[in-house]
């Protein structure tokens, strides 16, 4: 027998939930940075980890937007996905005397020895939406100065924690969506710390309900998407035909290869789908009731300015603010418009210009 709507796994998933939407335009305030010129005639280096991503053109765009406001010089480099470019970015962050190197979506793992050279060299290192080496080993040492703060809750999350939580929040989704009766194929990507995290996250969360299983989790390689992707959904779908559920680590996965599995099984109306960050492409398919019931949100944008804020703090002498997007959760009946991808509710950008704005 399942869990039951009365049944307090589901009752606290669907507290959680209903948390997780109401986040989206809650109250957002900054206090001011005690040396708003800090970064002023300094030059930064933003090292994606891949900036033909949509996340790495925006954040480029992002930081661009505020290079007048505050004064810094912007250099950029593009990791191309590829670890060992990683690597040589870093290394192009000390020969060139940058004064502070974010890096986004390149954790620390692996990368210690060229991350100890940028210490070395006096820069300061932000960690954006990556994920420290003391997260993924307790005993190793922090290799990051700083990263932004998120809230969840009344206690505040950093790096991979942040992916941990949206990966609970899918969960408690379908507990709640499914009142625990829950048989979810999952779609996991390993191989890059953050969605790692995500997917570490996502399981966590599923063994607390007792009545809920996954029953297959499938791990994903970039190599995989496209053909190869909708092959392995597919198969998984063929092979559990009582699976209620699927789980997609983010939105990538739905347009490279997973829409057009979970379409040709002619199950995408029985099937309770998440995924997440919030594209276009991905919430055209909720509005059209076309195989995604949901997801969690990322924006770009107010990522890069939380970046740029810590970093801002960073140089000000100043600890970090909790200025980091909270989880939100949207679907058909929340969080959702008429077109576009998300955008938030909150107007974070004046408050940020106003934090940076001297006194």
């Amino acid at each position: 027998m399942g869990a039951g709507a009365g049944s307090p796994i589901v009752a606290e998933a669907t507290a959680n939930i209903d948390r997780d939407f109401a986040n989206n335009g809650a109250p957002f305030t900054l206090p001011p940075v005690s040396n708003p010129a800090a970064l002023q005639g300094k030059t930064l280096m933003y090292l994606s980890a891949g900036i033909s991503s949509p996340s790495g053109t925006a954040g480029v765009a992002a930081l661009e937007a505020v290079r007048d406001q505050l004064g810094f010089s912007l250099v950029t480099f593009d990791g191309q996905f590829t670890p060992s470019r990683y690597q040589d970015g870093m290394r192009q962050a000390v020969a060139q005397k940058v004064d502070a190197l974010i890096v986004y979506g390149i954790s620390c793992a692996g990368n210690e020895s060229a991350l100890r050279e940028v210490h070395a060299a006096g820069i300061k290192i932000i960690g954006l939406q990556s994920v420290d080496c003391n997260e993924a080993d307790p005993s190793a040492p922090a290799m990051f100065d700083t990263q932004p703060l998120y809230p969840l809750g009344d206690k505040t999350i950093r790096g991979g924690e942040v992916w941990a939580a949206n990966g609970a929040a899918q969960a408690d989704y379908l507990i709640s969506q499914l009142e625990g009766n829950v048989k979810v194929i999952q779609f996991d990507v390993p191989d890059f710390a953050v969605t790692a995290a995500l997917g570490r996250g996502f399981k966590e969360r599923m063994a607390e309900c007792s009545t809920c299983e996954i029953v297959e989790s499938i791990d994903v390689a970039v190599a995989d998407f496209g053909p190869g992707l909708q092959q392995k959904a597919e198969q998984a779908l063929l092979k559990h035909p009582d699976a209620n559920a699927v789980a997609i680590n983010y939105d990538d996965l739905v347009t490279l290869g997973l829409s057009a599995a979970i379409q040709s099984s002619g199950r995408k109306a029985d099937l309770v789908t998440v995924a997440g960050t919030g594209y276009e492409a991905t919430l055209d398919m909720i509005r059209q009731d076309n195989g995604l019931k949901a997801g969690w949100v990322q924006n770009h944008d107010w990522d890069h300015y939380a970046g740029i804020d810590t970093t801002l703090r960073l140089l000000s002498g100043q600890q970090p603010e909790v200025s980091g997007i909270p989880v939100i959760l949207y679907d058909k009946d929340h969080n959702i418009s008429e077109s576009g991808g998300f955008t938030p509710a909150t107007d974070f950008r004046p408050v940020f210009e106003q934090a940076w704005a001297s006194r």
